[in-house]
């Protein structure tokens, strides 16, 4: 069963917990996210308004008392938590927001555009 959720192809396996290979993939990406990553813009709205993350978690990444830093470690401790389908809903509103590189190191291996739709 395939769902398209926020110009993502869903598909039933997604739904499981964050694999090992996605897993690792952020944190070997972990010092350049939390670097490159923008949320001044309007990353954190698109992922809540796509499921990727709830309000509340929105909020605790917003909070004033944290550092840029702080909340973008927050984040991503928030998307290791997460599912397969979250992960992949990620990465399209990280290519949305303008981070087309961080995207692109976290897509699939090779390159490969698996699950997203940019028709």
């Amino acid at each position: 069963m395939r769902r398209i959720i926020s110009g993502v192809i869903v598909e039933f396996r997604d739904v499981q917990p964050l694999d090992e290979r996605r897993r690792s993939k952020l944190q070997l990406k972990y010092c350049e996210l939390v670097e490159y990553i923008s949320l001044s813009g309007d990353l954190l709205i698109d992922m809540m308004s796509s499921g990727c993350i709830t309000r509340q978690q929105m909020e605790a990444v917003k909070e004033v008392n944290l550092s840029p830093a702080e909340k973008k470690r927050k984040l991503l401790d928030i998307l290791t938590r997460r599912s397969i389908a979250h992960y992949k809903i990620f990465v399209n509103c990280l290519r949305r927001s303008g981070h087309i590189s961080l995207a692109n190191n976290l897509e699939d291996d090779k390159g490969k555009r698996q699950g997203l739709n940019f028709g």
